[in-house]
């Protein structure tokens, strides 16, 4: 597994990335896809940011 920062990436971090990579996407660029919302989305989303942030 690769390592940033001398700390492994584990899958969850990965996962969440490319989770979150989406909905920056989506956002940044309202025609590439459009992307309903529910507060599951949400809680996912608010969980994988809390991931990110407590990696870096």
């Amino acid at each position: 597994m690769v390592s940033i920062l001398n700390r492994p990436i584990n899958n969850d971090l990965i996962k969440c990335a490319k989770l979150l990579t989406e909905q920056y996407i989506g956002s940044r660029y309202p025609d590439a896809r459009m992307i309903d919302y529910d507060k599951d989305d949400a809680e996912d989303c608010l969980r994988c940011m809390e991931i990110v942030m407590n990696y870096v």
